[in-house]
Formats: structure tokens, C-alpha cells, sequence
């Protein structure tokens, strides 16, 4: 198994824009301005990054020794466990403060909101889309992604001309698709494979020519930098700011800049970083070792930011740097409170957040 240290890189920042995404409202800004827009543009789509780098790592890590059973007992162990278990508590607080916030209908049959049959749906349409915490969509999209893999085995085998028609056929789908809204749909994880499966693929495609596309991209980094920032600006300057969301009956033809302008962004980080393939830092390097806990655990500290919002909101006069100081912070709490959960709960940590000594 090959370390690439700019992966490692990438992983820091990856997660750093995923926080970054979500800190918008806590902070009180707003993109009133057209600059103020492309910098959200720009922030916005982190995700793309982290699949993109989970694409180039399955080649890098697991490719060559791929078992199935071995593979998906790890992602369980790692992802799925910590998934149920930080679920628990935002889902009992859902089902007691929101009991209406799924519609109570199954097989055409309408539920009181107080019967039990009502209760266990409600908790399984949680379970599989993710609506009860910021983010936590991704893992069910994830566990669907990674039951497929053996497709992704016979993908990377493929010659290379299958293998681009293949990704450009998907990137056709999903730049017109669109992302699923959030906290909508039950079956927004299958929307999101949809989605998200080209960029995942590319991943793989990238790390499988890594050195073809080192060589033919080195110094021309910057071009794929200018390309991100003019679909950036571009996308502001058609008024669309953030993510294009769609549900699939509201496909209009429009296509997702967003999805493009991340894929640039992915091989100008790929490439960007590895200038710095021999520069290593500890912070870096913690970051990207926990960025599945900080994943994890950054909804619960953004929804406890959210709670108390009332006792700071009027001390927030300049919400940009408000912004700056509110994503450190979730960053470098969701790290502390990874680090105390592994120090009190060594035998568990792994199952609790997806970090810690395997067991």
C-alpha cells in the first residue's frame, strides 16, 4: 500500500470545506454581494472533495488486496456503527419535538402520529437518508457506494476508453440531475449514487494514472485554479449561488456548474499538493487522521452553536469574520472532543466515532 502524503493533504482540507459549508448561517452572513456569492460558490460542493479522494484512495489502499467481506466489515466498523450510534439522540429528539416532520404514510396507509408503527418508519426513513443531522446524508449514500464495489473492481480493470465513456455518461446524468434536496427524501441516498458516482470514479481513474497526469499537469496547476474561479464567478453571475439541488421530478435542463467547478477544483488540489509530497505537519496530519470523526461529531457542535445563538448573535457585527472564527472553532472542537472520546473510551472510541484502535 502506497502513502501519498498529498492525499493526506487533500483529506485536511476536504474536511475543512465540508465544516466551512455549514457554518454559513450560525454566523450571520449573507451573499448580498456578487462577490460575496462567488466566495460561497467557492466554499460550497465540499463533498465533491471528499468523494473524489475516497475514489483514489479504494485504488490506492484497497485495489490490489480487494475481499469483499473484508472490505465492507471495515466500513462498517469504521462508518456505519458510528452512524447508528450518534444517530440515537438526534432521532429520539426529532421523533419527540417534530413527530409530524416525515409524512406518516406507508403502503397508502396514514398513521397516527403517537402509534408505534408510526415511530419505527419515521426511524427508518431517518436511518436511510440521514435527516436528522447536518451531513449525515453521506452515509447511507457511503454504505450504498461501498456494497457496490465490486462494480468498481470490474470498472478500474476496464481499458481506459470504457472507463472515460463510462464517467462521461454519468457526468451527463448528474450535471442535469442535480444533488437531492437535504432532509427531504427517504431515498435521497439512491439520488445521491447517482449523483456522486462519476466523481467517485474519476477518483479512482485519477490515482490509476496518477503519474501520467502528475507529468502532463505539472506548472499548469494554475490554468485548472483559473477554471474554478471562473465557473465560479460564472455560476454567480447567472444568480445561482451554492449547490444546485433538484428532486428528480424537477429536472429542467439546467446544468450543475457546481459539479464542474469541483471536479476542477479536485485535480487542481491533486495536482497543487504535490508540489508539497515531502512537507508534513502534525496539525495537517490530525486533521486528515480524524476527518471522519470531525465529520461525525461537527453537527453536534454547530446544532449546540445553533442553540445558544441568541445569547452571541448581537455581538456578530462582522459576520465574514465571524464566519472564519465559527468554522476554527468547529474544526478544532470537533477535534478536541475526537481526541477526549479516544482518551476516556480506548475500547469503544472506534465504534463511538470511527477513530481510535481497532479491537
Amino acid at each position: 500500500m502506497q502513502f501519498i502524503n498529498s492525499i493526506n493533504h487533500y483529506r485536511a482540507l476536504a474536511i475543512i470545506f465540508v465544516v466551512a459549508s455549514h457554518a454559513f448561517d450560525v454566523s450571520l452572513v449573507h451573499t448580498n454581494t456578487f462577490f460575496e456569492k462567488v466566495i460561497k460558490n467557492l466554499v460550497s460542493g465540499g463533498t465533491i472533495n471528499f468523494v473524489f479522494i475516497s475514489g483514489f484512495l479504494f485504488y490506492t489502499i484497497f485495489y490490489q488486496r480487494f475481499e469483499f467481506k473484508t472490505f465492507l466489515k471495515s466500513k462498517v466498523k469504521r462508518i456505519l456503527l458510528p452512524y447508528l450510534f450518534l444517530s440515537i439522540v438526534p432521532i429520539i429528539l426529532y421523533l419527540l419535538l417534530k413527530p409530524d416532520y416525515w409524512n406518516a404514510t406507508f403502503l397508502n396507509y396514514t398513521l397516527a402520529n403517537d402509534s408505534i408503527a408510526h415511530y419505527l418508519i419515521s426511524i427508518i426513513k431517518y436511518l436511510i437518508s440521514g435527516g436528522h443531522m447536518v451531513a449525515y446524508w453521506y452515509i447511507p449514500f457511503a454504505m450504498l457506494l461501498f456494497l457496490l464495489s465490486p462494480l468498481h473492481i470490474k470498472f478500474i480493470k476496464l481499458k481506459l476508453n470504457y472507463q472515460v465513456i463510462i464517467i462521461v455518461v454519468l457526468l451527463t446524468i448528474a450535471m442535469f440531475i442535480h444533488r437531492p434536496y437535504e432532509k427531504i427524501r427517504a431515498y435521497q441516498a439512491i439520488h445521491s449514487l447517482v449523483y456522486f458516482t462519476p466523481i467517485y470514479l474519476l477518483g479512482m481513474l485519477c490515482a490509476k494514472y496518477k503519474d501520467h497526469i502528475y507529468k502532463w499537469l505539472n506548472n499548469r496547476d494554475l490554468y485548472l485554479l483559473l477554471l474554478v474561479l471562473g465557473l465560479a464567478i460564472y455560476q454567480a453571475y447567472l444568480g445561482y449561488t451554492g449547490n444546485y439541488h433538484a428532486d428528480f421530478n424537477e429536472i429542467n435542463g439546467t446544468i450543475d456548474l457546481m459539479l464542474f467547478q469541483k471536479l476542477a477544483m479536485c485535480l487542481f488540489f491533486m495536482v497543487w499538493l504535490h508540489r508539497f509530497e515531502d512537507y508534513k505537519h502534525p496539525f495537517i496530519d490530525t486533521l486528515a487522521k480524524i476527518s471522519f470523526p470531525i465529520f461525525f461529531l461537527h453537527g453536534y457542535i454547530l446544532n449546540f452553536l445553533f442553540v445558544i445563538h441568541d445569547s452571541f448573535i448581537h455581538y456578530i457585527k462582522f459576520p465574514w469574520l465571524a464566519y472564519v472564527f465559527f468554522t476554527v472553532l468547529i474544526v478544532v472542537s470537533s477535534v478536541v472532543l475526537a481526541k477526549i472520546i479516544v482518551k476516556v473510551f480506548p475500547k469503544y472510541s472506534l465504534m463511538l466515532i470511527g477513530y481510535g484502535t481497532k479491537k
